[in-house]
């Protein structure tokens, strides 16, 4: 997922990664693959989290997550098994 906020890793982490983190191990529905911050000689840019899921019914949670932690409404989740990329604000429960 792509979250275009200009936060650094500790922010992010705060922000979205723990609470994802502790939701996926409470359920043992999956796992943080990594994250990122994007960023030029302008400043950050925004902030990715990858993630593995074992249903895609628990990304519900996790877009609550996103809304709790400020994400904007135009940060971008992918989907790569369906090859799908859905912004925040146009998702629909699973």
């Amino acid at each position: 997922m792509f979250i275009p906020l200009a936060i650094g890793p500790l922010e992010r982490a705060d922000r979205f990664e723990y609470a994802i983190c502790d939701l996926l191990e409470a359920e043992d529905s999956g796992y943080v693959v990594g994250s990122g911050t994007y960023g030029s000689r302008e400043g950050i840019s925004g902030a990715n989290i990858q993630i593995a899921v074992a249903t895609l019914p628990v990304m519900n949670r996790i877009i609550g997550i996103l809304r709790k932690g400020g994400a904007p409404p135009e940060s971008t989740i992918e989907i790569v098994d369906e090859s799908k990329v859905i912004r925040l604000e146009d998702w629909g429960d699973l």
